[in-house]
């Protein structure tokens, strides 16, 4: 090869650099703002309030009459999307699916900009997650789990046992099934085969996280926090002080409520303890918590008094600067 060719060659590189450099940064925009799921297992155990894709937050505005709302992470141009009290948030490309918690609970989908909004499913769904181009779905009074197309096509009743509370995570949905049956948990495939049973705890929480299913075992005590491997092995006490709820697990920390009875009200603490069982930590406390959501390093939460009068709030991980959530 002669030299001239060689420093040709090496020309044509360097201006070809910059627009092979552009299509990879395009490429990996377009990626990170496209989500494959529609929110976190964590969020969808805590009736998915808050999600996010992009530079985005899309929630369920409490302290606004439940609406559905986004605004970008840095806090700016606040936008009301509808008017629907919106639940199990997932926002997928283009499309937020939800669960209209004043509207019976039918299922919606709804554009990011608040237009198209679409009925999907009459049924009174609840734990909805959207993976890819299904959202699988339970509803609380058949104790059935079901599937449909993100279309509203080819709804599927997955398995004829009473089960719910589904966490879909890959190829398997955990579960358990209803209480007159012992609240005990099991796994199936997606498409509904496999049945199997893993553990025989009488379960009030539950929340699965890459290999591990972490629950609330019920007993007198009432919440007892555990973890089990997915195969239903190494059973372990995580946290058996006061009694557990709410339980939500991102990264290595466990985010959860302690309630305790103190004369005619509940006293809770906001609490994270890694998932070892260790640094028991308590962030915040006060009258009844609730549903804990957590986007970034911001832990979002429910708050009533004796009144029933709710608020929103977010706090950091860490425990610093409680705001209103407006």
């Amino acid at each position: 090869m002669s030299k001239d060719y060689r420093k040709k060659s090496k020309f044509v590189c360097l201006l070809l650099l910059p627009l092979i450099c552009g299509s990879l940064l395009c490429c990996r925009t377009i990626d990170s703002s496209d989500n494959k799921r529609g929110n976190t297992t964590s969020n969808i155990a805590n009736f998915g309030l808050v999600s996010k894709q992009g530079d985005w937050i899309y929630y369920s505005n409490i302290n606004e009459d439940r609406e559905l709302y986004k605004i970008r992470i840095d806090g700016t141009e606040k936008t009301l999307l509808n008017d629907d009290a919106a639940y199990y948030i997932n926002v997928i490309g283009d499309w937020i699916y939800y669960s209209d918690f004043y509207g019976d609970n039918k299922l919606y989908k709804i554009r990011i900009d608040g237009t198209e909004k679409t009925l999907l499913s009459d049924d009174y769904a609840i734990r909805i997650s959207v993976i890819g181009d299904w959202i699988y779905y339970s509803i609380e009074d058949d104790y059935r789990i079901y599937k449909i197309r993100t279309d509203g096509t080819k709804r599927t009743l997955l398995n004829d046992s009473p089960l719910w509370q589904p966490v879909v995570v890959g190829d398997w949905i955990y579960c358990i099934n209803n209480y007159d049956s012992g609240n005990n948990i099991y796994k199936m495939r997606t498409d509904g085969t496999e049945l199997t049973y893993l553990n025989e705890d009488s379960v009030l929480f539950l929340n699965v996280v890459d290999d591990w299913i972490y629950y609330t075992k019920e007993n007198k005590d009432h919440g007892v926090l555990y973890k089990i491997r997915t195969d239903g092995s190494e059973r372990t006490i995580l946290y058996e002080n006061s009694p557990s709820v709410d339980i939500h697990v991102e990264g290595n920390w466990i985010y959860f409520l302690n309630e305790n009875r103190h004369y005619e009200h509940w006293e809770y603490k906001l609490c994270k303890i890694r998932t070892d069982g260790s640094e028991y930590t308590v962030l915040a406390d006060g009258e009844f918590m609730w549903q804990i959501n957590i986007v970034g390093d911001w832990i979002y939460f429910l708050q009533e008094d004796v009144y029933d009068n709710e608020e929103f709030y977010k706090i950091h991980t860490d425990g610093t600067d409680l705001q209103i959530v407006g």
